[in-house]
């Protein structure tokens, strides 16, 4: 199962605590967030996670020094 897969038409917010697998649920859900641009509230951030934000409309917020831990909290500029 994926987020794309249940066809959400509207997503405001998305809090992911899956323990490492960001990234796996984050390429599962592309075309939700592409589609919604909801918030994101992640535990974690990988480079490939910080790209991806990035270069699709988010800003990229840490409420810790380190980058890879922490909560990270994404805005989808619509």
């Amino acid at each position: 199962l994926t987020i794309d897969s249940f066809n959400f038409k509207k997503v405001d917010l998305i809090q992911l605590d899956v323990e490492r697998y960001e990234e796996n649920v984050i390429k599962g859900s592309m075309e939700t967030l592409e589609r919604c641009k909801p918030i994101l509230i992640l535990e974690t951030c990988t480079d490939w996670l910080r790209w991806y934000l990035l270069n699709n409309g988010y800003q990229v917020l840490y409420t810790c020094e380190n980058p890879e831990y922490g909560t990270i909290l994404g805005r989808g500029i619509k």
